[in-house]
């Protein structure tokens, strides 16, 4: 809920985006060709964030994941594409709407010799606040 911090929090990349999530969230992505109801699982991860650690890829970290599953397959609200040349009675309209997954996020998974060769222990540092979604839909 609101105010609780999580356990732990990754960073991952899907259709060229980057995703902060931790267990539980919802995200809206690019469209995966998966359907409603099936397990999906992330596999390049960049970065992940205990409480008392952190593993930061290079790029990528090997043993991460991200386990997810597919919850909607929809289409984001309409982007109205509009050029217009002044004076030369010259207008185009076109609409676009963006196909999308919504997934909900079940955990994040670190195999366990990543952890004992890769964690940076830290000092606890206050969570940053994330913008969420790119896209809604409508």
């Amino acid at each position: 809920g609101e105010g609780e911090v999580a356990e732990r929090f990754a960073v991952f990349q899907s259709g060229s985006k980057q995703f902060k999530v931790v267990a539980g969230d919802v995200v809206y992505m690019e469209k995966l060709d998966v359907p409603v109801g099936a397990a999906v699982r992330f596999s390049r991860v960049l970065m992940v964030a205990g409480l008392e650690w952190t593993l930061v890829g290079r790029p990528a970290i090997g043993g991460a994941a991200v386990e997810a599953v597919v919850e909607e397959q929809g289409r984001a609200g309409k982007v109205v594409n509009f050029k217009m040349k002044r004076r030369k009675g010259y207008r185009r309209k076109k609409g676009h709407r963006q196909y999308v997954t919504r997934v909900r996020v079940v955990g994040i998974v670190v195999d366990e010799r990543e952890l004992e060769e890769g964690r940076v222990e830290r000092e606890m540092a206050p969570m940053p606040q994330v913008r969420r979604e790119m896209w809604r839909l409508d």
